[in-house]
């Protein structure tokens, strides 16, 4: 395989779509995500951890009455749960949504070669898709009409990266937040004179 080429400068467009980016997942996880966090750990700490205290007490004849209702042992189970929580949500943003930031401050991206496993075309709304090999079959990347008439399914095709975020730049770019899928505007997309 030849080396990859080398990383070239974004556009100002596919900076603001990556700080767009963070901006989502980091206000998503620190709002609604913190709070899930919490719901399930207090949940888990609540519910699953005495049912497995009981179980564990029977099983050796031990007295679960007397362990479990001493208030210094729900608070340091509680306690514990926020810490993972905490933990949770920190692993998360420094680990894969701080990346996005990353990417949009270094502002190069790289040429990465995939193979096309399958390609799309619809007639009704006019859009070209490749679904590359590595990807889950439901991912498709929209491309233009003249990339899609260059290659073949099985041939390698280079797709612009982030570095860090591995996030692909292809036209009418859109991210899933949990149950929000929002869109990339199509009159801003990441073609700067149409080619690859």
């Amino acid at each position: 395989m030849p080396p990859l080429p080398a990383p070239i400068p974004m556009t100002p467009q596919e900076k603001e779509w990556l700080m767009n980016i963070y901006d989502l997942r980091r206000k998503d996880l620190f709002s609604m995500g913190f709070v899930r966090c919490m719901i399930q750990t207090v949940l888990l700490t609540l519910l699953i951890v005495p049912l497995i205290s009981f179980v564990h007490d029977i099983l050796t004849d031990g007295n679960w009455f007397m362990t479990q209702f001493q208030p210094a042992f729900w608070i340091l189970k509680i306690i514990l749960g926020i810490l993972l929580a905490v933990l949770v949500c920190t692993v998360l943003y420094y680990g894969d949504i701080l990346t996005y930031k990353q990417d949009a401050v270094a502002g190069l991206k790289q040429a990465i070669p995939y193979t096309i496993s399958q390609k799309q075309y619809f007639p009704v709304t006019g859009q070209y898709f490749l679904v590359f090999a590595t990807d889950d079959p439901d991912t498709h990347h929209e491309i233009d009409e003249e990339h899609y008439n260059s290659c073949e399914e099985g041939d390698v095709t280079y797709m612009y990266q982030a570095i860090n975020s591995k996030h692909i730049f292809h036209k009418n770019d859109h991210i899933q937040v949990k149950f929000f899928n929002i869109p990339r505007p199509r009159q801003r997309n990441y073609y700067s004179n149409g080619d690859w």
